[in-house]
């Protein structure tokens, strides 16, 4: 700081203290304050005028990376360096004002789609919407399935025939008694076999499959796979398995060193989607890319993500049902073998987490948790994530002791979509709750004596839940977190999901071994909710210009500035795609 600021600082300090200690005139008392509030707003303005010149000049670089990035994609062959490097450029334009229109698209094999708005209650399940065209064609003449064989194959085919009545179905086994219908390629057909057999033009690996939902959304992968000139290999979605944990499934793979890692994470978005190096979900993808070769689909479409020629999308709001594995490669030693002897790989690691050899306490540094104001410029420190996770353990006690259902929401939602995390520049918790348990959440009910025993204070309790009459609603503080309870009238989200799945809510990542009840399909609700580019990073509605509420249209853009340029927190320092450095394994 300068010696002039010092000095600024320093009189701002006397004014206040000794001003009544040194005059005894009223109006010259007044005076004075005046005097030392403008030479404060002075003080203040200097402050944000250096900090937005500073932003000045960042933007004058970023421009000039983005004019060599431009350069350097007019020379690059289309291919898969090619695409990451257009998804970069959109990503940046949209840090100096620019939008998200760097991909051009076409006229693709299905119609195309556009959002309504996100006022679709209750779920926001139903916030986009499929246009008429007049080049769309059938997808059942576009699509074939090809699912692993299990013996609970019977609901499976019944739950696709539903949907997709006359859609060409192959599977992995040699039973005689599935319908003439299904085609039997054999225990473990390779992919020149799968390539004889499949005539259409897409093929949906359905890993591991469960039952079939409309939210397998079959239409958009094959919008993404047609609509534009980026080399996507495959198009996956979120898995859910049979005790409702999800994930995105997407990750990135380095090779060296004869070590294969995977890292779960993004780094890029287009249409939605997160950009991968591989996901292990179901996936759908163009015939034409499938070779010959003596491995199984599982097997090949690892070497082909290693071979990092092409990029893989993962949609969190298209959702898979498995019947046990998530986001996870589901091939066995023995089994990874030819690609292991094909690539020459010696280990292969599937997470990668920080550990610390030392850690310091908020208290020990001097910082605290206050997520209400610090979001507007810093990331929150790493003790607001940690009292979140303790408000999140304590609702899963008063669930587990006295069946309180409730479901994660909003922007709470939304990092956990995200980031599988607390979003660190978020300034509440947003968590519904069934109208039926108000009373036991009330001051004197056994749940609310429950977590108040465990250090939450409860409060500002209502009949109404803002526009929703007679649904309740309350507050939860704990260290420097706000938490709305909203009431629900009607049952929570569970009864959009199947019959024999409903029992157990779907449950979403907030920490390493911590899985939380959220919305059924996660993906699309938030996607619903916050519409066109919510993978990029906004920040509340109420530190963002030009905003008047959480229902407000969310619009990609840069940080707000910061106005101590020398605090590393600052979040003009993160990018505002990815989560690479964000996830429960890492942060904190």
């Amino acid at each position: 700081m300068s010696k002039e600021r010092k000095i600024t600082r320093y009189f701002i300090r006397m004014c206040y203290s000794f001003s009544y200690k040194l005059i005894n005139n009223f109006r010259e008392i007044i005076i004075i304050l005046l005097l030392c509030g403008l030479i404060y707003q002075k003080f203040q303005f200097d402050d944000l005028e250096s900090a937005l010149k500073a932003q000045d000049i960042e933007r004058g670089e970023l421009k000039y990376a983005m004019n060599q990035l431009t350069a350097d994609i007019s020379e690059e062959p289309p291919g898969r360096e090619r695409d990451l490097k257009l998804l970069e450029l959109q990503s940046k334009g949209i840090l100096v004002g620019g939008s998200r229109d760097k991909i051009k698209l076409k006229k693709g094999d299905v119609c195309p789609e556009e959002y309504i708005n996100n006022q679709n209650w209750p779920y926001q399940f139903e916030s986009w919407r499929k246009l008429d065209c007049d080049y769309g064609q059938n997808i059942e003449e576009l699509v074939t399935i090809y699912f692993d064989y299990s013996d609970e194959w019977e609901r499976l085919v019944d739950s696709i025939r539903t949907i997709y009545p006359k859609i060409r179905l192959i599977t992995n086994c040699n039973k005689s008694s599935l319908p003439k219908n299904v085609i039997c390629l054999g225990k473990n057909p390779t992919t020149s076999v799968i390539k004889r057999k499949v005539t259409t033009k897409y093929l949906l690996y359905g890993r591991d499959l469960d039952i079939f939902t409309e939210w397998a959304d079959l239409e958009r992968s094959v919008r993404l796979l047609s609509d534009s000139d980026l080399s996507i290999f495959g198009v996956g979605g979120a898995v859910r398995n049979k005790t409702g944990f999800w994930t995105n499934g997407c990750f990135q793979l380095q090779f060296d060193y004869y070590r294969l890692q995977l890292e779960e994470g993004y780094k890029l978005e287009h249409d939605d989607c997160m950009v991968c190096d591989y996901t292990p979900s179901p996936t759908m993808i163009l015939v034409q890319q499938l070779q010959d070769s003596d491995m199984t689909l599982e097997q090949y479409f690892l070497h082909v993500a290693i071979r990092k020629e092409h990029i893989w999308l993962a949609c969190p709001d298209i959702m898979y049902f498995s019947r046990s594995k998530i986001g996870k490669i589901s091939l066995e030693k023995d089994e990874l073998l030819p690609v292991a002897k094909k690539h020459k790989i010696q280990g292969i690691i599937t997470q990668k987490s920080y550990d610390y050899d030392m850690t310091f306490d908020c208290e020990d540094i001097g910082l605290s948790c206050n997520a209400w104001s610090q979001a507007s410029e810093i990331l929150v420190p790493w003790c607001c994530i940690d009292n979140v996770r303790h408000i999140l353990t304590s609702l899963e006690s008063i669930r587990n002791e006295f069946g309180i259902d409730y479901e994660l929401e909003s922007g709470s939602l939304l990092g956990a979509v995200k980031l599988g995390n607390f979003i660190p520049w978020d300034i509440d918790m947003d968590i519904g709750f069934m109208r039926r348990d108000f009373d036991l959440l009330r001051i004197g009910g056994k749940a609310a004596n429950k977590l108040q025993s465990q250090g939450l204070v409860l409060h500002t309790y209502k009949e109404d839940m803002y526009h929703l009459k007679g649904a309740g609603m309350f507050n939860i503080d704990y260290g420097g977190i706000f938490v709305e309870m909203l009431g629900q009238l009607r049952n929570l989200s569970q009864d959009y999901l199947p019959p024999h799945l409903a029992r157990y809510s779907t449950r979403i990542q907030m920490a390493p071994d911590l899985w939380i009840p959220t919305v059924a399909n996660p993906g699309l609700y938030a996607r619903g909710r916050y519409g066109p580019g919510y993978l990029y990073h906004v920040q509340s509605w109420r530190h963002v210009d030009n905003m008047d509420g959480g229902f407000d249209n969310y619009e990609p853009s840069g940080w707000q500035p910061c106005s101590d340029l020398t605090n590393k927190a600052c979040l003009i320092y993160y990018p505002i795609i990815g989560n690479m450095e964000l996830g429960p394994l890492k942060y904190p």
